[in-house]
């Protein structure tokens, strides 16, 4: 019975693939047979498999059917089921233990509701979202107090972290909620510290992340909020000062993790504000000082504060005015990114960059490249780390401003490659009125499941009938247009346009015009008909050649994969393209297409 089960949970694999719900079904049936004959035999498979089931239906709801309350409901199921096995128990399911996967699927499931909630009851609902995931999470404790690194320990963690994200403005759950959790996480850190210092010893290239360190100051963090939030500084003032003296050191250890020095500026400036309560004004200077002496953002305004008044200490004007004027504010940029070094095929990845400071000892983009390499495995290429590195090099020469420096070189650098909508003329004042008048009549609204600007017009004016027919690029004319889909299509004539009109499904791209590589790895990027590909009858639109390379050696892995993906964000809105110049003059005056709000 147990190799069958195996067996079936493959084919409903295969049939979450394939989309097919009635074979789902089928298997789901096949299942549930299997289920009601041996459940009671033995519990640690046959209760655990049936937990299973219930994550398998939670995510062909969400992936398939895009039922995000259904995948909730089975997701819970599942997690319900496994916290039943696992309550009062100490040790690990031996099989068919797919617990954390149950509790990610919960989340997920509500990340999508939050997302889709009117913002007036978006607070309460994740309130509310916050205390279920500590409910599901309470059966796992027993474990994992027992067994740090075991599956049960990592859940627990998992969703403490999830429910403090959501219980900010809930200080009574979230003390609570650290009272019995907070020790969770010091062991898992501790642990990384020891094998780093192995690690160092030894000469190992590998080393660990500092994603628990991370973990365990936010906790900490989070608790002292608590604790302030309901007068209770006295009580939190050694607490804070015990996790502080264990976070300043890794945040100065392990300075190339922007993450972990943020988290530890946010303790310190909780600390001072608990020391502030209690009277303690010279202690809360002292620690804002230390604060401020790493230029931690979260320092700055209080204690500009503190010197301009004169508390804790004598005013000083002068300083406050220093403390205030050094700029801390931070850009975010996109640059490409590798799987390894030597890879063809990147993928787009923010950074955050902010002013240059003696503080860091770290060159252009350095500590992000060594953070993004020993947490998540990820490359930054070579070049791009030596760009940015010549830019500081520059802007120290010349005393300029680095960050202003970036954003020019990164204009110029994008300003290089060949842009179709620049070829884009712009529309007389007859077709704009055509336009218009089109939009008006079919109350069109524009589509998240289209790759447009903000006006609506898709796939930046470029005519996917000559994609398809020829797979090169060519810019539409907005004497030519036909709505669509939520979308304004453009075409080079009216004889492209007629084709398109009369069977719009055929000749569309799929995916509505975005990348089909980016979409694989979860991320909705606008194609180009420059990188076109036709595979059974269908257009495809990647983002680079590189990204056209793969698609073309491996179009059924990489298709079937952004099919997966496609079924989560095909409702879900991104930043819009850069008007085109039909949608420039759109959005100049009315009957431009009305825009979703982003979910």
């Amino acid at each position: 019975a147990r190799n069958r089960l195996d067996n079936f949970f493959d084919q409903l694999n295969a049939a979450q693939s394939a989309l097919d719900e009635a074979k789902h079904q089928q298997i789901v049936a096949e299942i549930e047979l299997i289920l009601a004959k041996f459940k009671g035999s033995d519990p640690s498979t046959f209760e655990a498999a049936e937990a299973m089931l219930q994550l398998r239906k939670a995510d062909f709801s969400q992936r398939v059917k895009n039922l995000p309350t259904e995948s909730e409901k089975y997701a819970a199921m599942a997690l319900e089921a496994y916290g039943r096995l696992y309550s009062g128990q100490t040790v690990e399911l031996s099989t068919f233990d797919y617990s954390n996967l149950s509790l990610n699927a919960v989340a997920n499931a509500m990340d999508l509701k939050e997302s889709a909630a009117l913002a007036a009851d978006r607070p309460r609902e994740r309130i509310s979202n916050g205390r279920k995931l500590v409910a599901l999470s309470e059966p796992f404790l027993a474990c994992a107090v027992l067994y740090d690194g075991a599956q049960c320990n990592k859940l627990v963690r998992s969703a403490t972290k999830q429910a403090a994200e959501r219980l900010e403005n809930d200080p009574d759950t979230m003390l609570v909620l650290f009272a019995s959790r907070r020790n969770l996480f010091l062991v898992p850190a501790l642990s990384m510290v020891a094998e780093d210092q192995r690690a160092r010893v030894t000469g190992l290239v590998q080393r660990p992340s500092t994603d628990p360190l991370l973990d365990y100051c936010q906790a900490e963090r989070d608790y002292g909020r608590a604790r302030n939030d309901k007068n209770q500084s006295e009580m939190a003032l050694e607490e804070m000062r015990l996790a502080l003296a264990r976070c300043e050191p890794w945040a100065n250890d392990y300075d190339f993790d922007f993450f972990l020095r943020t988290t530890t500026g946010r303790l310190m400036l909780q600390l001072a504000k608990a020391q502030r309560r209690v009277g303690r004004d010279p202690e809360a200077r002292a620690t804002l000082s230390r604060c401020w002496s790493y230029e931690y953002a979260t320092c700055q305004k209080a204690f500009a504060e503190m010197l301009e008044q004169g508390i804790g200490g004598a005013k000083d004007s002068i300083a406050a005015a220093v403390v205030r004027k050094r700029k801390l504010d931070l850009k975010r940029f996109t640059i490409p990114i590798r799987a390894k070094e030597g890879d063809k095929l990147t993928y787009s990845f923010h950074i955050n960059i902010g002013e240059l400071s003696d503080k860091r000892r770290y060159k252009g983009i350095e500590d992000q490249a060594i953070l993004l390499e020993r947490n998540r495995g990820l490359v930054i290429p070579k070049d791009v780390r030596d760009s940015f590195i010549k830019l500081e090099d520059i802007a120290r020469a010349h005393k300029v401003s680095f960050l202003d420096l970036v954003v020019y070189a990164l204009g110029a650098a994008r300003s290089e490659y060949k842009d179709l909508t620049a070829a884009q003329s712009t529309p007389s004042v007859e077709d704009l009125a055509a336009v218009r008048r089109a939009i008006a009549l079919a109350a069109l609204q524009r589509s998240a499941a289209v790759a447009s600007d903000e006006a609506g017009v898709a796939v930046n004016g470029q005519d996917v009938v000559v994609a398809f027919q020829t797979q090169k690029a060519e810019v539409g004319l907005p004497s030519f247009h036909f709505l669509w889909n939520g979308g304004i299509w453009l075409f080079k004539d009216q004889a492209n346009r007629d084709v398109f009109a009369a069977n719009p499904q055929r000749y569309a791209p799929v995916f509505g015009g975005f990348c089909v590589g980016q979409l694989a790895l979860g991320k909705k990027e606008v194609g180009s008909t420059q990188y076109a590909y036709v595979y059974e009858g269908r257009l495809y639109l990647a983002c680079s050649a590189e990204v056209l390379r793969l698609l073309q050696a491996e179009p059924q892995s990489m298709i079937a994969e952004a099919e997966a993906q496609w079924v989560k964000l095909r409702d879900f809105a991104v930043k819009p393209e850069d008007p085109t110049a039909l949608g420039k003059k759109l959005l100049e005056g009315s009957g431009s297409v009305t825009t979703p709000a982003p979910k």
